[in-house]
């Protein structure tokens, strides 16, 4: 066991710049409790990254996460799960981010906690349900009713039962609004329908009568 660790150090120093060799040694950093060691691959791994300017920081600031978790360093714990919070917007894992944010950060800051995070992903320029579900969580029901708003009426339709009590009469005229919308749409469809029909039948006399001009020149 000695001798192959040995030699995934050895490989592992040689070829830190291939993404897989660094992850390799700090799985086994990591499962032999060296900690202060694999938190350096990992910080370093995150600087090689932004040199390159793509790869794997989440990634590595994942892994700084877990580590952070096993050793009990709430501090930086507590850091890592807000950047990964935000920076982890289709990843099943991000719940799991915010409810260590939540536990760890003292009761008298956690609405500023919740303001930045709101500050930050309302930059985001897609739609994001986790930051609509924490609007909903603390009944910021304006903002989320924006929020939803500014996106569709797929938004609305997926809050429309926390929002309903609220913004009833807005939501109603939204609709009202989608169906003329639908409405009108439908018809100029129809009339796009009809104008192409006429343009047929349009073209389909002139041919004939062209046809037998033809016909009739050539039969006398």
């Amino acid at each position: 066991m000695k001798a192959r660790n040995m030699d995934i150090q050895q490989v592992a120093q040689r070829f830190l710049d291939m993404n897989e060799v660094r992850n390799e040694w700090f799985v086994q950093l990591k499962e032999e409790g060296r900690y202060s060691e694999a938190i350096n691959i990992a910080e370093q791994g995150i600087e090689v990254a932004k040199q390159r300017g793509y790869g794997t920081i989440t990634d590595w600031q994942k892994s700084l996460f877990d580590i952070y978790r096993l050793q009990g360093d709430n501090a930086n714990l507590l850091q890592k799960a807000e950047y990964l919070v935000l920076q982890t917007r289709y990843d099943s894992s991000r719940d799991d981010y915010y409810q260590t944010l939540k536990e760890l950060t003292a009761p008298t800051e956690w609405q500023d906690t919740v303001e930045h995070l709101l500050a930050a992903a309302e930059k985001f320029r897609n739609f994001d349900n986790f930051i609509a579900r924490l609007m909903k969580e603390h009944e910021m029901w304006e903002r989320l009713f924006n929020y939803c708003k500014k996106e569709s009426m797929n938004e609305i339709h997926a809050f429309e039962n926390d929002l309903k009590p609220h913004f009833g009469k807005e939501i109603l005229e939204m609709y009202r609004k989608q169906k003329m919308e639908r409405t009108v749409i439908q018809l100029i469809n129809q009339l796009v329908e009809i104008r192409q029909k006429i343009a047929e039948e349009k073209l389909k006399k002139s041919l004939n009568a062209t046809l037998k001009g033809f016909l009739s020149i050539n039969t006398r």
